[in-house]
């Protein structure tokens, strides 16, 4: 589990592991959407 919010992994665009902390400092807009809920076809593309 993870300690804080900079331990969060994530992955880049190009598929690269990384975590938060790599953003550490500078602004973030963090979208949460519920993509696999079936009512959002719309997302597939993204």
């Amino acid at each position: 589990m993870s300690q804080t919010l900079y331990d969060i992994p994530v992955t880049h665009i190009e598929g690269e592991p990384a975590t938060l902390a790599d953003y550490r400092g500078k602004v973030l807009l963090v979208v949460n959407v519920a993509s696999k809920c079936g009512l959002t076809p719309q997302y597939e593309g993204l």
